[in-house]
């Protein structure tokens, strides 16, 4: 059931597109798809290579223990996909531009829709990876076949009004069926919690993402007015340099940062 609802909402983008506006747009979104993927693909390998840790920790530790390694781990992994949704959304364009030239580059309100399903499908992998290790299928075996059937019925009513950005809003309210059911299932089944927490700090993070676009968007306009690949890695540097100083700010009093931190240090003096 699982697999089958995720080719459902996860492979049928290209048919709809082909089907009811133009094979050639497949091309060029594509182009950016397949960039994201490589650049992801490593990301994934990183947070799918502690399942079996997970289950370790599962298997050995009290659900005190396994909520505060859920919530680092899930820390992490909003700190990365939140550094590379921003890195993606102002970088995409002029890589493509420099690549293959002005005529294959997408509108910035569908890469934003794009980059959206792509920042809340980072934090699936976090809640997937820790339903994957503690043996939580049973309760939502039919979840990921709604999210295909809503996502098929949103994208073809949508893209016959609103185009290519119509497919993409089907996507992403297909996924955030997942991102607001399995928080409670893990919640309730792992930890015996509320997820009034979980809410808060996704709420948290949302807009600190937002706040930082705010400060750096304005700036690279400016600096890619001219694209070279001088003015690429410049902003590059400066988003990454940007992001990750306000979120340490931000985040350096929290419990998750600590546990970073400290072992960071056990790294380091071994």
């Amino acid at each position: 059931c699982h697999k089958v609802g995720d080719v459902a909402r996860l492979q049928t983008d290209s048919i709809i597109i082909s089907s009811f506006i133009q094979v050639s747009l497949v091309g060029i979104v594509d182009n950016y798809v397949m960039v994201i993927n490589s650049i992801s693909g490593f990301v994934n390998i990183i947070f799918n290579s502690v399942i079996s840790s997970f289950g370790n920790l599962i298997a050995t530790e009290s659900r005190e223990k396994q909520y505060e390694i859920f919530k680092v781990y899930r820390f992490v992994a909003n700190w990365i996909y939140g550094l590379s949704a921003i890195g993606f959304f102002i970088l995409l364009s002029p890589l493509i531009s420099l690549w293959l030239g002005e005529e294959w580059m997408l509108s910035s309100v569908i890469v934003g829709l794009v980059l959206t399903d792509y920042y809340f499908k980072g934090d699936r992998i976090v809640l997937s990876n820790f339903k994957t290790a503690a043996g939580v299928f049973e309760q939502d075996k039919y979840l990921a076949l709604i999210q295909g059937a809503v996502n098929l019925v949103i994208s073809i009513v949508l893209v016959q009004y609103i185009g290519l950005a119509g497919i993409y809003i089907g996507t992403i309210i297909s996924g955030l069926i997942a991102n607001i059911t399995k928080p409670f299932i893990i919640y309730r089944i792992c930890f015996d919690k509320n997820t009034r927490e979980y809410f808060k700090d996704t709420a948290k993070q949302l807009i600190l993402m937002i706040i930082i676009l705010g400060i750096i968007l304005p700036v690279s306009k400016l600096l890619l007015r001219n694209i070279t690949i001088l003015t690429f890695l410049l902003v590059g540097v400066m988003i990454i340099v940007v992001y990750n100083t306000i979120f340490v700010v931000v985040f350096c009093k929290t419990k998750e940062f600590d546990y970073l931190w400290k072992m960071l240090k056990t790294k380091v003096k071994r």
